[in-house]
């Protein structure tokens, strides 16, 4: 999620006339607005382009917490995030990045600069001349040379002194360069013939910095020495009759003694009005050339007691400022670059940019495309997004050069869109552009959860990569995504009990709690562990409610949902402990069960108000089988059969509880491919109709419509398979079955980085509605469904047990016996692979 541009935000005054809208509809004074005073207030606003309905749910989003109010945070940090997220879509049109070194090899650009030209010394300055193609380095070696800035082509080269040549700086009125050296001296040159037009010599200090811009007609130059001053001079060309030339004046106008250590950058910003410099004492000054000159904001040290000004020094070497942003950016001997705001009363950095490794030596910025660029002395360069504070890209320059392996100079050229980095030669490096529909057409990490949400007919999908992205479900659009919701990968995903807020977990032991709609993170809850979270689950229980999980530590962690925002971990209110093996799966049943299963094929029934097990079971042959096939990996309860617990696992296998007493109510192999393990169960909303997947992307029909929940039953007959289909190339992640209107759809997701959406018949049959992220959208034209072609059932008699209480006995699982023929169909209207194969079992 990204800001706009400057352009399109909402400036101080409309901010304040839309507070005093929200105050005036705040009828009771409460500070907070309930959904008949926001319809009020802003139905007349948004009426024009919103329904009624459209503004509920416009409500209903800026409300994630469900507390039944919007206070004025909530509101201007929804509208804040959410347009920043929709600017990103809007912007995603163009990608830019810089090529790693190693695509530069064979380009122009991997040889640029390296010659016999070359400075026999380390580049102190890189300075790009403004349209005239031409690039000046000086260097240590007492020379600037010319370069041209397409090829870097060597142009010409100038002695200026047998010292270093510490600076230099670009006159546009007259097309001048000045040069400073560390022997006290200025020299001015006309950047065009390259000859010298006049020198400064003598100096009472040894210029270090140069800074130069226009005074109206005039032309002025700072210089920043080695005992903390700057000098600001006048220049201008005064005509001699004798002398057809012009020749250059130079002037002092002011000394400003704003440090008390070497000056190492000094410029001044129009459309700041303020001349700036920083220090090795560790401040960077901020002030204007008028008569409050020296009463300049010293901004004190970004890294030290807060950057409170006379702070104890560290060193800083440069800053850059953004008009666009109105930001100034610092960096120096501190890992991080600080984002200052001037003429604040605070004299603090209001954000670091912290990801370096080592000390910052440069920074600028690239407005036109909202980017910061920051190189460290190790080469690194970092690229970040001014909009989000987050780096886009980090390149590490691993040429060896001499006589110091380091990047001495950087500058980059708007112009031809390029980054240039200096040592004793100059490299270039493009800004390369993609198309963004490359970007935003979805996954291209393994799918973890596809969820449909009701109340705002849009599906949020989720993938190991910690990106969650939301799709409109008329258009099949990419709404907006946001990324790196956790620092390692994202297992699992689930909504809140009201649908307004997202879940997910990851296998770092983080677990976070996220407004979806414009990708603010709530609440970030720490379950005491860095292990997986395998499963996790949002509850209900009396006038409670929770948020449940399970993973890789073994423990149901319990948190109490909480309606506040905040920034810090929230430790769980409890734990249950039972588990001996991973949990992978956690279903819920009101009033107050909740079952727990793991990869030892152990099954949990707990007590949710004392946290007490009521019955712990497992099949009676699971000690017989392979360790990896005794794995429970989903459990979903059926309410509307008796409240029925369902369970698949990794040995293929279906198994049905009932979950009051533990009864084992039916168990049967499910007649998937041999060798697949099931992972994920679902059904519709009557219970009518059974879901299994499998690991090889098939998913099979069942009416279950005449299943009962009474244990010693023969029930092969009442789960009836209706259709088996491949949906997918690879293992099934999730399922989830939903009506709209008239309308019954399923949803299904998987690592094979697919999210599809199919169309359901009466009878629970699919037809392949659409794909997310593959235009055109036909969700609404049934016409264009593509029906699915079924695998062929085999006959299939299973061996039951009667379960007993308490789990005691179970169904043993029949032996399965294959033909070996396995017959590709010829005819695959859905573009997958679709197999059939004859599958019989013993009995």
């Amino acid at each position: 999620m990204v800001r706009g541009s400057t352009n399109d935000q909402m400036n101080l005054d409309q901010l304040m006339e839309l507070k005093a809208v929200f105050q005036r509809a705040d009828r009771d004074g409460g500070g907070s607005l309930d959904l008949d005073e926001f319809m009020c207030a802003f139905g007349k606003v948004l009426g024009r382009n919103l329904t009624r309905e459209q503004i509920r749910s416009l409500y209903m989003k800026i409300d994630a917490n469900s507390d039944g109010s919007v206070d004025w945070d909530e509101f201007t940090n929804f509208m804040l995030l959410e347009n920043q997220a929709t600017s990103e879509m809007q912007e995603g049109a163009c990608s830019v990045e810089f090529p790693e070194p190693s695509d530069l090899t064979g380009t122009p650009y991997a040889a640029a600069g390296r010659s016999a030209h070359c400075h026999k010394d380390m580049i102190e300055k890189v300075l790009v001349i403004p349209g005239q193609d031409k690039v000046i380095s000086s260097s240590r070696d007492g020379t600037i040379r010319a370069w041209h800035s397409g090829t870097l082509a060597h142009l010409k080269t100038i002695r200026v002194c047998r010292s270093w040549v510490t600076d230099t700086a670009y006159f546009q009125l007259s097309n001048r360069m000045a040069a400073a050296c560390i022997d006290r001296t200025l020299a001015f040159y006309d950047a065009s013939s390259y000859e010298s037009v006049g020198s400064m010599p003598d100096l009472e200090t040894s210029p270090l910095c140069l800074g130069s811009w226009n005074d109206g007609a005039d032309e002025r130059l700072a210089v920043g020495d080695d005992v903390g001053v700057v000098t600001v001079y006048a220049t201008w060309s005064a005509s001699d009759r004798e002398t057809p030339q012009a020749s250059l004046r130079v002037e002092k106008l002011t000394k400003l003694r704003r440090h008390t250590d070497w000056v190492t950058k000094v410029a001044f910003y129009e459309d700041l009005n303020a001349l700036v410099s920083c220090s090795l004492d560790g401040t960077l000054n901020v002030g204007d050339l008028g008569r409050r000159a020296r009463d300049a904001q010293s901004l004190g040290n970004p890294h030290v007691n807060g950057g409170a000004a006379g702070a104890s020094s560290k060193e800083l070497y440069g800053f850059d400022w953004s008009p666009s942003f109105k930001v100034l950016a610092s960096c120096g001997l501190e890992r991080s670059v600080s984002l200052w705001i001037p003429n604040t009363r605070t004299g603090k950095p209001f954000a670091f940019l912290a990801g370096h490794n080592a000390s910052v030596c440069h920074v600028s910025f690239y407005d036109e495309q909202q980017m910061l660029i920051s190189c460290s002395v190790d080469k690194t360069v970092k690229i970040w997004d001014m909009r989000m504070h987050r780096c886009l890209q980090t390149i590490t320059d691993k040429t060896h050069y001499r006589p110091e392996d380091r990047l001495s100079a950087f500058a980059f050229d708007p112009h031809r869109a390029q980054l240039l980095t200096a040592s004793g030669s100059i490299r270039s490096w493009p800004l390369l552009k993609r198309a963004g529909q490359e970007v935003y057409t979805g996954h291209d990490q393994p799918v973890i959860a596809a969820l449909y949400n009701p109340n705002f007919h849009q599906v949020v999908t989720g993938d190991e990569a910690a990106q969650v992205c939301v799709w409109d479900l008329e258009t099949g659009g990419l709404s907006f995504h946001f990324r790196n919701c956790h620092a390692g990968k994202m297992t699992c995903m689930s909504f809140d009990g009201a649908g307004r807020r997202l879940l997910t977990g990851g296998n770092d032991g983080s677990v976070r709690v996220w407004n979806f709609s414009n990708g603010q993170c709530l609440r970030h809850l720490a379950s005491g562990s860095p292990t997986e979270i395998s499963s996790i689950l949002f509850l209900t229980e009396s006038q409670q409610k929770y948020i449940v999980a399970g993973g890789w530590n073994r423990k149901v962690i319990v948190w109490k949902d909480e309606t506040h925002i905040g920034a810090s971990a929230c430790a769980p209110d409890r734990s249950l402990e039972g588990h001996t093996e991973d949990i992978l799966s956690i279903a819920f049943l009101q009033p107050n069960l909740l079952a727990t299963s793991g990869y030892d094929g152990a099954l949990f029934i707990w007590n949710m108000d004392s946290g007490v097990v009521k019955h712990s079971f497992s099949a009676p042959d699971a000690a017989t089988k392979e360790v990896d096939k005794r794995a429970i990996f989903h459990l979903l309860f059926l309410q509307q059969r008796t409240q029925a617990l369902c369970g698949c696992g990794a040995d293929g296998c279906l198994r049905f509880w009932n979950a009051k007493d533990g009864a084992l109510l039916w168990a049967q192999h499910a007649g998937h491919r041999r060798g697949e393990a099931l992972t994920r169960v679902a059904t519709d909303p009557d219970n009518l109709l059974l879901y299994t997947a499998d690991t090889a992307g098939f998913i099979k029909a069942w009416d279950i419509s005449e299943f009962v929940a009474v244990p010693g039953l023969d029930q092969s007959k009442r789960l009836r398979e209706l259709i088996h289909w491949r949906a997918h190339d690879g293992s099934v992640t999730s399922m989830e079955f939903f009506i709209r209107g008239d309308e019954r759809f399923f949803l299904t997701s998987s690592d094979d980085h697919s999210v599809r959406m199919w169309a359901m018949d009466a009878q629970g049959r699919p037809s392949l509605a659409a794909t997310f992220g593959q235009l055109p959208w036909t969700l609404a034209d049934p016409a264009s469904h593509t029906p699915v072609t079924p695998v062929r059932a085999g006959r299939a008699s299973v061996r039951f047990g009667a379960g007993f209480p308490g789990g005691g006995s179970e169904a043993a699982e029949a032996p399965e016996t294959v033909s070996g023929e396995v017959e590709e169909v010829a005819t695959d209207p859905t573009g997958l692979a679709a197999f059939v194969e004859s599958v019989e079992m013993g009995g």
